[in-house]
């Protein structure tokens, strides 16, 4: 009998184990850097990656590598995950 309780959680704690390894190596989507939580006048972002740029907009969320501009007689302000806020004229 002990010799089987022995097996029984040796599998028990594999499966756990195991478990616990496919849920850390599920990839999960990025969090946001950054926010735009200002906008006055005209602004532009681009992905890191993009070639194209789009206009920005208030809320929206910036990733890691995207860039940003501002137009000609405008402002943003941009609100990190670390609270730090910068602001572009």
């Amino acid at each position: 009998m002990p010799g089987f309780l022995a097996r029984t959680w040796r599998t028990l704690l594999g499966g756990l184990f195991t478990a616990m390894l496919a849920v850390a190596a599920t990839p999960v989507a990025a969090a946001p850097a950054a926010s735009i939580i200002s906008l006055q006048g005209k602004g532009d972002v681009r992905g890191a990656r993009a070639n194209d740029w789009k206009p920005a907009a208030v809320q929206q969320a910036l990733d890691h590598g995207d860039f940003v501009r501002t137009r000609d007689m405008s402002q943003m302000a941009i609100l990190f995950t670390d609270r730090t806020q910068i602001r572009l004229t």
